[in-house]
This record gives structure tokens, sequence and C-alpha cells, in this order.
């Protein structure tokens, strides 16, 4: 169930908040399921994501090639992306995200690895280097199944108004450095 939560809200007219350009989310870019949970329709997802993944390219200076529907490598593998989406929630965290241990192992692998965290209502990604995550997973929730435990990443805005996953004990890891325009196409 959290999977299917965390790539579902879209957005397409743009407004401007502050400095910061984001698009309003529109019904009929949201499928509401019986259940009650509402997802956003994939295809504006895979745009969303395909954008994330050009300026990822742009930024490793190599061409990014999908292995799965989050994780992209190049063609030597040693440049390696998983990139999971996040609707805003208005009501706690700003944004919320599952790390893998499956992704862990496959970004382990590359010389060169980001965990990127894509926002639906933004211009903008964070591009977090796995050395990064990997210092900090410590310090983060986590989900145990009868399968397998993940972190949970949220995001936040920062008492400086900037963008921080909240850690434990009150702390926060700064990720505005790590920020990535989203040119949407």
């Amino acid at each position: 169930m959290f999977t299917a939560a965390t790539d579902v809200e879209t957005a397409s007219p743009e407004f401007v908040d502050g400095d910061k350009t984001k698009a309003v989310p529109t019904s009929k870019d949201i499928i509401v399921a019986p259940s009650g949970w509402e997802f956003t329709d994939s295809v504006i997802l895979d745009k969303k994501r395909a954008d994330i993944i050009d300026a990822m390219s742009r930024k490793t200076k190599t061409k990014l090639i999908k292995k799965s529907r989050a994780l992209f490598w190049d063609a030597t593998h040693e440049v390696r992306i998983a990139c999971s989406i996040s609707k805003r929630y208005p009501k706690s965290y700003l944004y919320w995200y599952a790390f893998h241990p499956e992704w862990r192992e496959f970004l382990n692998e590359g010389r060169e690895s980001y965990f990127v965290l894509g926002c639906m209502d933004l211009k903008l990604a964070f591009a977090i280097p796995l050395k990064v995550i990997a210092a900090n997973l410590d310090a983060l929730n986590t989900t145990t199944t009868s399968k397998k435990t993940y972190w949970h990443i949220h995001i936040v805005e920062s008492a400086s108004g900037g963008y921080a996953v909240p850690l434990r004990h009150g702390k926060q890891l700064s990720i505005d450095t790590y920020q990535i325009p989203i040119e949407q196409m």
C-alpha cells in the first residue's frame, strides 16, 4: 500500500509561491480508488519521471537507461539512479518516500549513485548522493513487513525556508544543495 501512495498526485497549471514555481493539482489527473486513496494517472507520473531522468542525464553527463520503473543506469552501469516520486501531503510531511533495500543494493554497485526524490508539484527534484543517504539510514524511521524492512524518507520545509529530511532526535538533513531543476516539456 505504501508504494502505491508514494507515486500519487500530480499537477498542471503553474502558479508562483514566493520564489518556488509550483503547479496546481487538477481533478482530471487524480483517480480516486474505492478505498479512498487518490492516485495520479500513470501517464502523468511517467512523464514526471522522464523529465527527472532527463535532468539527471544532464547532471551526470551520461544517457540514463531504464532498468525498471524506478531504477536507471548508464551503459557502463557506473552511474545509477533510484527515482521515487511523491505527491504533496498538506497535513503532515510535505512529501513521503520509501527507500527499499533492493534499491540500496542496486545503487551500491555503481561508482556514482543517487536517490532522486521527485515532487509532483515542483519543477525541481532532489538528487541525494547514496553516501549521504547511507550515512543517515540509522536516523530514519522504518517499516517492517513479513518480507522486508524499508526506510521512510520525508521532506519538510526547514526553518530557513528550504527543504530538509527530518531525522530522529529532532535533527534535520538539509537537502537544498541537492536540488536539480526539472525542465518539463
